[in-house]
């Protein structure tokens, strides 16, 4: 149970680093 919570708030900073990464290609971009 514990290794499952830690795994979803691991993929959900993953996520959110994605973004920030894919937000800040599309700024380059322009």
């Amino acid at each position: 149970m514990k290794h499952k919570l830690v795994y979803a708030l691991w993929q959900v900073e993953n996520f959110s680093s994605m973004n920030k990464l894919s937000l800040n290609k599309k700024h380059k971009n322009i």
